[in-house]
């Protein structure tokens, strides 16, 4: 039985390294490029408006980085709305404080072992579309 050498082998490699290569850069100009701040944002009171109301935000690590947290992105996936597509959140009236983090889905716990190794989980709720 003859063995030949693959002619395409040493470009799958070499594209395959380029597009890794490719990515990190991606990942690491967007790590180090300071994102705009939205248009709509008032500095002053660190408040946003999106669709569904007012956002008050935190101030971030620099002056020109303001942090919102627990933003709902789609309406809490229980009762009628479970094992659906997502649906659009609520539209609250005031101003919604987005100052920390809401609660994380279901998962399972860590194993005992790796407790040394990972944080203690957060709260867990259904509602955590956030």
């Amino acid at each position: 039985m003859a063995f030949y050498k693959n002619p395409w082998k040493g470009l799958v490699e070499f594209m395959q390294r380029l597009s890794i290569a490719l990515l990190f850069a991606a990942a690491t100009y967007h790590m180090i490029v300071p994102l705009p701040v939205a248009a709509n944002t008032d500095t002053a009171t660190d408040t946003v408006k999106v669709e569904q109301g007012l956002l008050s935000g935190t101030a971030g690590n620099h002056a020109d980085i303001r942090v919102f947290r627990g933003v709902p992105f789609a309406a809490p996936p229980v009762g009628q709305l479970r094992w659906k597509a997502p649906q659009p959140p609520a539209q609250w009236k005031g101003t919604r404080e987005s100052k920390e983090f809401s609660a994380a889905c279901w998962q399972t716990p860590y194993p005992e072992v790796a407790k040394l190794y990972q944080s203690a989980l957060p709260a867990l709720n259904e509602d955590c579309l956030y």
